[in-house]
């Protein structure tokens, strides 16, 4: 029984080892695996209306090539009531629209969206005295519904909205979720430590192999090619993150 502990326990540690030198290699040899994919699918309702929107609007959808953009999730029984914006700086010094009154339809599916921030990257990183507010308001009656997500990735940061979940109140009145900069999380950050190390690309590793426990990771900071999981390209992309070799990592859960 001993042996077979002793056995079992060379085995992981070479497994181990396997996962460190491959690591180091492809750091050393310079490799580059592609760090972009597109976000997650939105229903295909849902999807052609925000599409069709922001073509109006001339706001392009957001590809995760270092390109700035917004995470905007949000609940409303009649979205067609809804009036969005993002206002750069209060006042504001630069806008982003996303929705009139009337763009969406009336049928209480959700919307997920992602858009571009190009006309207003100049502002970027949010600050305190240049805030990135969502604003939103119901502009009819009857109505209602919450934003739970809003975030900006930018750089290797995910700037975090406040007040949220945020109520829409039916009552003609916009309400806020501000981004100052002040709460962020940082892309690559599996062990949620501060900031993105080598000891998170071998955690991500052993996660992979099943060396260590997954749910224990952010996933969302570790799935930096943003396919869906935590891969051993995901632990080699941020061990060169580490030492220098890509210039950034996406945020991707």
């Amino acid at each position: 029984m001993m042996r077979a502990r002793y056995v079992g326990r060379l085995l992981s540690l070479g497994a181990l080892l396997v996962v460190a030198t491959a690591i180091v290699a492809t750091v050393l040899m310079g490799e580059r695996p592609s760090a972009t994919a597109a976000p997650p699918n939105p229903g295909a309702t849902a999807k052609e209306h925000l599409r069709r929107v922001f073509q109006e609007r001339g706001i392009p959808p957001a590809t995760l090539d270092g390109t700035p953009y917004a995470r905007i999730y949000f609940g409303h029984e009649c979205a067609y009531d809804l009036d969005m914006q993002i206002q750069v700086g209060n006042p504001p010094v630069c806008t982003i629209n996303l929705f009139d009154p009337g763009d969406l339809p009336c049928d209480g599916s959700p919307g997920y969206f992602w858009p571009s921030l190009s006309d207003c990257a100049g502002y970027l990183p949010p600050t305190v005295s240049v805030p990135w507010r969502l604003e939103v308001k119901d502009v009819y009656t009857e109505y209602v519904g919450q934003v739970d997500q809003y975030y900006i990735d930018s750089g290797d940061k995910r700037y975090l909205g406040s007040n949220l979940p945020l109520a829409i109140p039916d009552d003609n009145t916009f309400v806020y979720s501000t981004i100052d900069g002040t709460q962020y999380n940082v892309c690559g950050d599996a062990n949620s430590s501060g900031g993105a190390t080598m000891v998170d690309a071998m955690l991500a590793a052993q996660c992979v192999v099943g060396l260590a426990d997954c749910s224990g990771l952010a996933s969302w900071a570790a799935d930096v090619n943003c396919l869906g999981g935590i891969t051993m390209v995901d632990a080699m992309l941020i061990a060169q993150k580490v030492v220098g070799l890509v210039p950034g990592l996406n945020c991707c859960g």
